[in-house]
Order: structure tokens, then sequence, then C-alpha cells
């Protein structure tokens, strides 16, 4: 987990570097503006993760599969309904653990670093 967090440390900060070049603003509020572009991002993945990792999307997943195994295999019949899919997914999903800290962590950390930011220069106590 170190190893991820660091990571996504690392791709935030790229990010926020990018962010701030294309907005043009090198200012407390183009960096502000950075950090919590990056941080919703990355926060906002950490929930889309946790929304497919419940099954919210396995009867989508189902049918696109479905749609193109049949246009490939068109001998081929297909016997698999959509509960034996849930569940074969249900135990790929418990047998794997599940960690979403990391994108939530650096996530929460870049937006409450960007509020911060803002309330520098709203005061501007640079």
């Amino acid at each position: 987990m170190k190893f991820k967090f660091m990571l996504f440390l690392l791709l935030n900060i790229v990010i926020v570097i990018i962010i701030i070049f294309l907005l043009g603003s090198y200012d407390w509020t183009g960096i502000s503006n950075g950090f919590f572009l990056s941080g919703a991002l990355l926060f906002s993945i950490s929930g889309l993760r946790l929304i497919i990792r419940s099954g919210v999307y396995d009867f989508a997943s189902f049918g696109i599969s479905k749609f193109v195994r049949s246009i490939k295999y068109e001998d081929q019949k297909m016997v698999r309904d959509f509960y034996s899919y849930k569940d074969k997914k249900q135990t790929l999903r418990k047998q794997k653990p599940f960690n979403s800290s990391s994108y939530f962590i650096v996530g929460l950390l870049f937006v409450i670093i960007s509020y911060f930011i803002s309330l520098i220069a709203l005061y501007n106590l640079s």
C-alpha cells in the first residue's frame, strides 16, 4: 500500500503541475485549482471503484460480454445466464482483497490542501 500511495501522490503532483501550466495561472488561485482538480479526480475514482466493486454494473458487463461472444462465436451456444455470471463475479470479488484507500487518501489530501491554499489566496497571507 505504501508503494501505491507514493505512486498516486507523485502522479497527482504531476497532474497539478500540468493543470497549472494549462490554466496559465501561476498565483495561489491557480495552484489551488490544480490541487483541487487532481484531488477531486482521484477522490471520484475511488468512489467509482467502490461502486463497481459492489456489483452495480454486473448486469451491463454481462450484457456486453454476451453480445461480444455472440458476434465472435456464432456457432457456439451460450449456456451461462446472468445469475451464474453474477455468482462467479461475487466469488472472484471475495477472493481478491479490495483496497481503494490509496486513491481516497491522496484525493482527500489534495482537496484539503486546495482548501488551505484557497484560504491563503483569499486572505493574501503570503
